[in-house]
């Protein structure tokens, strides 16, 4: 067995064997080729855009792994579902502001996925029927532009400024200006403009 000394320098080594107790780095730039039986099984290196490669020798479906040398984003062949376990993972999709029941949206400012308990849409299409239902019996339904100022509990405003100020509880406006302002309890307007202004209690 031949012995080298404590620092030994040299162009080329060339051994069959070489067992070392601990390797502080290695500096290289070539790839490192991973040999097993006499055939090169895995090599690992950079490409020309410096992002870092982890390569399947044998199977020939290009590299298994790149992390990108500006970004530090890595894709996995095959990856799909298996390569992410959680959203958490994702670097486009911004945590800050989660909590339960909280709804998952997109912002184009930013270009990340973002989470909120409300959101604002200028249209919304819908194949079939839907149903709206809350957590809490009283509350209150606003659907549209400019939604209800002190809404009454179990008051429902639908249409643009429909119930905007002070609708009362259990009353309900729908239409563009229904029940805009001051809307009694128990209080019905249908219709564009309806109950525009005090519109009186049924009860």
């Amino acid at each position: 067995m031949t012995s080298i000394g404590g620092l030994a320098s040299c162009e080329t080594l060339t051994c069959n064997i070489l067992i070392a107790d601990e390797i502080d780095r290695i500096n290289t730039s070539q790839n490192i080729n991973i040999t097993k039986d006499g055939t090169v099984r895995w090599s690992l290196g950079l490409n020309e855009n410096n992002d870092f490669i982890l390569q399947n020798e044998v199977a020939e479906v290009g590299p298994s792994i790149i992390a990108n040398n500006d970004t530090g984003h890595v894709q996995i062949l095959g990856g799909g579902g298996e390569g992410v376990e959680n959203l958490t993972d994702l670097s486009d999709v911004d945590m800050t502001d989660i909590s339960d029941n909280y709804l998952m949206y997109y912002d184009s400012s930013t270009n990340n996925f973002k989470f909120t308990d409300t959101i604002d849409v200028s249209a919304i299409s819908f194949p079939t029927n839907i149903q709206l239902n809350t957590q809490n019996a009283s509350s209150p339904i606003s659907i549209g532009y400019i939604g209800s100022q002190n809404q009454g509990e179990n008051s429902v405003a639908i249409g643009n400024y429909a119930g905007q100020i002070n609708i009362g509880k259990k009353a309900i406006g729908i239409g563009e200006y229904a029940s805009l302002n001051g809307a009694k309890d128990y209080s019905i307007a249908i219709g564009f403009g309806s109950g525009m202004t005090n519109l009186e209690s049924l009860q």
